[in-house]
């Protein structure tokens, strides 16, 4: 959509993994900026074990954190029925008592959200799970739907980290994400490091092993990756 963008770019303080992280810029908060995860689709919601990531975010008034969103079919017959959100504003303890408190969002600081055990609502309202003090783990809605499962849709994945869809609340809003860990009973876990593209800027970058670590373009040695920059050079030459 327009307005929205989304990067993986180094961070100036350091995230929990690695040297960057995801960006995300909404300018119209009617609008999102949205990462969608389409590997878990199928995915019962009884069967997940773990789902976490870390924030950033530069001012902590209005609550303004990513948040996650889970299309849902509740009965396996391929419809999404259902849209499940988890808001870190929710999180603090005194919207669902028997909930773990995850503390209050802070700003400037990496910041770890809990979301397999934390508090969940419903666009809809079903089982209950409502925004506030009627939020619910995944496994209480599995109660009340046990066939449901993380569908995806055709925009995209049904795992979803997005900022934005509040209106003018979100204008100009900036986050940062990082260390996405998803883990099912019967696949294992899976922690997702945002880092950005590292591209080959001369011959330099690919010795002492530095090809290695190149990914835009990535290379199989370092003669391919010397190569290439030469080849880069002889055709900026002939223009």
């Amino acid at each position: 959509m327009s307005g929205t963008y989304i990067d993986f770019e180094k961070t100036a303080e350091k995230p929990p993994l690695g040297n960057g992280s995801m960006k995300l810029l909404v300018l119209s908060g009617s609008n999102a900026a949205q990462f969608r995860l389409s590997s878990f689709s199928g995915t019962k919601l009884s069967d997940i074990t773990d789902m976490s990531y870390y924030t950033h975010v530069a001012s902590a008034s209005g609550g303004l954190v990513p948040y996650i969103i889970l299309n849902v079919d509740q009965n396996g017959d391929g419809t999404i029925d259902d849209l499940l959100f988890f808001e870190p504003f929710y999180q603090d303890g005194s919207y669902g008592p028997s909930l773990p408190s995850q503390g209050d969002i802070m700003a400037n600081s990496w910041q770890k959200w809990d979301a397999a055990h934390g508090g969940w609502w419903s666009a809809y309202g079903d089982a209950g799970a409502m925004p506030g003090t009627g939020i619910m783990t995944l496994s209480q809605y599995a109660v009340a739907f046990p066939k449901a499962v993380i569908a995806n849709s055709s925009l995209g994945g049904g795992i979803r980290i997005a900022v934005g869809f509040g209106d003018t609340m979100w204008n100009n809003s900036l986050a940062h994400v990082d260390a996405l860990t998803v883990g099912t009973a019967k696949s294992g876990t899976v922690t997702y490091d945002f880092e950005p593209l590292l591209t080959v800027k001369s011959a330099a970058d690919c010795k002492n092993n530095g090809w290695m670590q190149l990914d835009s373009p990535a290379f199989s040695s370092q003669t391919e990756c010397v190569n290439f920059v030469l080849g880069k050079m002889k055709k900026s030459l002939n223009q």
